[in-house]
């Protein structure tokens, strides 16, 4: 795109002129036409015979071939021009005769490729093509490895029939149905009466979160009661309930049926520990005493090495019981995944408190907030994930291997929201030193204002040897200023660096004592050395950041330093040269950080090594500098800086991905992004300032763009 508009003659010139051509099925009609019309001409037939042969239709050719033999042998005069259509129908019968079925000519692994790529209503389809066809299918058992159970599935092909089958081909069961219907899957019937013996992943969803209206409906029973007809062999279990209707079960007791588990995922409204009498289980529950039983019970559940939980009830503090019921009884647990909705902490508790010393061997840590995008994603990006999780071919060799893949206990990637202290941690993380490469903690609102800043510093004691990327948000701003330059002078190889939530004091630079301080005297504070330090520094973001002082923007004095190495640097013409310098600046994203200034935006435009650009500005109502907003003049100065297709060099040659929220963009701006000529992606929102035909131009460039 140039920019420039073509006139109406320009336009005029490049419209096609009428065409006279025909498609072969166009022709087909207008010869049938002409047949009605004139029932005994002989040219016709044969000319729409030859027109069904050349579209691949002999069938079609010998019916109308035959029809006109029928009607022009009765004048006995076209003994020639019957003679003309029986050699027609002649070729037609042979072409017919040659058609090639792929199902029995092609080789057993390009129709094994071919079956795979289809989805289980397509396979099924398929079966009733021919005989041949289905024998074919049913005797190619990978082509039943993978198999959907959905609402609407099979209702008129027999399916336990053929269930009974293929059931024992199937290694990855996904069941996505309503309630009732789940629960009809799930009943025993189905699982006692077929032979899923060789069953490796199993995942089950309902349908809706009220998709039941039966009170009595006992899904979670069902599951229990089914799950030891297919336990000698399953590996991987993914339970997704989203109706409030089922809760109370217990990831205990499920793992009491599949002792073999190795990955488990419960999404449920509402967990709880298993409640069975000690006697007639022999399991006591890890409340009574958590020493009492550690040598007796710790090898419970062995085979366990990856555990998500997703807690949605709003009674947090009703996670803690299974937690500390479950966490002791899984020595060879690697990852560690719990996610929770809302709230600010779980009864003033947080997973840390709860991990203690359990699970040796834990590798990958994280806890988060779940959200509305996370709890209903949809039915079809559900159903690849588990089959790109859980299809694994290298199951059969891995199946008794317990130390595939581990680091025996040292930690590479940890991500914590609602953090108290990192107390708990301290250990773990000084044995993971040459390990550790993603390190990511947001304090909860008790631990922000309560947390002893000596927890925290020591952190600084230990080296990151191979630490790409760090996150700290919600901390308290002493934290920012006097503990975090140390630890980032402990991360030799740190790449990505994002900083949250965070409110500094307006009136004095970090990081500098009280008393007056003049401009002169201003020098950018020991967070900004410390960030400008990292040598590999890639990517910076900044999320809800707010941190200024009297003389110069924090972010400001931080992009002068990147514009000013830019400057320094020889001209950078391609990905590759960036690709292959350390502490080339590539991504920068500022979200809704009160204090960022027009002069923080002009200076990104000097970093020519920037590839992604996120600004998204602070709504006026969360505001609390006086520091103006950008106004619709400054957007309209940056947008054009950015690539465009005139002889004008760019500030920014290699911007490729481009997102700008809450802002007034110009028409003027607009016509200046829509004409960048490096840009893969752009995402623009909440935006107010131009007219209507300029919105419709930037949301017409971003669909064909994105």
């Amino acid at each position: 795109m140039n920019g420039s508009f073509s006139s109406n003659e320009d336009l005029d010139i490049l419209k096609p002129a009428t065409s006279t051509y025909k498609t072969l099925a166009q022709e087909v009609d207008e010869i049938l036409l002409k047949i009605q019309q004139i029932p005994h001409n002989t040219e016709n037939y044969l000319s729409v015979g030859k027109l069904y042969l050349c579209q691949g239709k002999p069938q079609e050719a010998i019916s109308i071939l035959t029809h006109g033999l029928t009607s022009i042998s009765s004048n006995v005069d076209d003994q020639g021009h019957v003679l003309l259509l029986q050699q027609q129908l002649d070729i037609a019968k042979a072409q017919e005769e040659r058609c090639v079925d792929f199902m029995e000519r092609c080789p057993y692994e390009i129709v094994l490729n071919i079956i795979g790529c289809l989805e289980t209503e397509t396979v099924l389809q398929c079966l009733d093509v021919t005989r041949m066809w289905r024998q074919k299918l049913l005797n190619h058992t990978a082509a039943w490895k993978l198999f959907a159970l959905e609402e609407g599935i099979c209702k008129a092909r027999k399916l336990s029939q053929l269930l009974k089958i293929i059931a024992k081909d199937i290694k990855v069961l996904y069941l996505h149905s309503p309630p009732e219907k789940l629960k009809r899957y799930l009943s025993t019937t189905l699982f006692k009466k077929n032979d899923f013996s060789n069953l490796r992943s199993l995942c089950v969803s309902d349908e809706g979160d009220e998709g039941s209206s039966n009170p009595e409906l006992q899904l979670i029973k069902s599951l229990l009661n089914a799950l030891p007809y297919i336990s000698s062999k399953l590996m991987h279990l993914d339970v997704t309930l989203s109706s409030q209707k089922f809760v109370n079960l217990s990831p205990v007791r499920i793992l009491t049926r599949c002792p073999y588990l190795k990955y488990l995922r419960i999404d449920v409204h509402n967990m709880k520990e298993d409640v069975r009498d000690e006697r007639r289980s022999g399991f006591r529950l890890a409340g009574s005493s958590h020493h009492s039983y550690e040598g007796k019970h710790l090898g419970k559940f062995t085979s366990l090495k990856k555990l998500e939980i997703i807690h949605r009830s709003y009674h947090h503090w009703n996670i803690w019981p299974v937690l500390d019921e479950l966490l002791p009884c899984t020595p060879n647990l690697q990852s560690l995944a719990v996610y929770y909705d809302g709230g600010s902490g779980f009864n003033n508790r947080d997973v840390l408190s709860t991990l203690k010393g359990w699970c040796p061997k834990l590798e990958y840590l994280k806890t988060g907030f779940t959200s509305r995008g996370f709890k209903n994603y949809s039915q079809q990006r559900q159903l690849q994930q588990f089959m790109e999780d859980h299809n694994n071919d290298n199951d059969d060799k891995n199946e008794n291997d317990d130390n595939t893949a581990t680091t025996n206990g040292l930690l590479r990637s940890v991500a914590i929201h609602n953090i108290f202290t990192p107390t708990p941690l301290l250990s773990r993380l000084e044995k993971s030193t040459d390990t550790l490469h993603t390190l990511s903690m947001t304090l909860s609102h008790n631990g922000r204002f309560y947390s002893i800043l000596n927890h925290w510093r020591a952190l600084t004691n230990y080296t990151f040897h191979n630490l790409a990327s760090l996150t700290f948000a919600n901390a308290a701003s002493q934290f920012y200023s006097q503990i975090l330059p140390d630890i980032l002078q402990k991360l030799p190889v740190l790449e990505i660096l994002c900083l949250g939530y965070a409110s500094m004091d307006q009136r004095v630079p970090m990081g500098l004592p009280h008393g007056d301080v003049s401009e002169e005297d201003y020098k950018p504070n020991r967070l900004i050395n410390a960030i400008i330090q990292k040598s590999k520094l890639t990517r910076l973001v900044f999320n809800r950041f707010n941190i200024c002082n009297e003389f110069k923007s924090f972010f400001e004095a931080l992009l002068i330093y990147y514009g000013d190495v830019a400057q320094q640097q020889e001209e950078i013409t391609s990905t590759a040269t960036t690709n292959s310098r350390d502490g080339v600046l590539t991504s920068l994203q500022f979200a809704e950080c009160d204090g960022f200034s027009a002069a923080a935006l002009r200076h990104i435009t000097r970093i020519k090594s920037l590839k992604c650009i996120i600004l998204s500005m602070v709504p006026p109502v969360r505001r609390a500098t006086d520091i103006p907003l950008l106004s619709a003049d400054e957007i309209n100065e940056f947008t054009q800086h950015l690539p465009m297709t005139s002889v004008k060099k760019s500030s920014l040659p290699l911007l490729s991905k481009l997102e700008l929220h809450g802002m007034e963009l110009s028409d003027q701006a607009i016509q200046n992004i829509v004409i960048c000529k490096n840009l893969k992606s752009l995402v623009v929102e909440r935006i107010h300032g131009h007219s209507k035909e300029a919105g419709e131009l930037l949301k017409n460039y971003m669909e064909n763009l994105n």
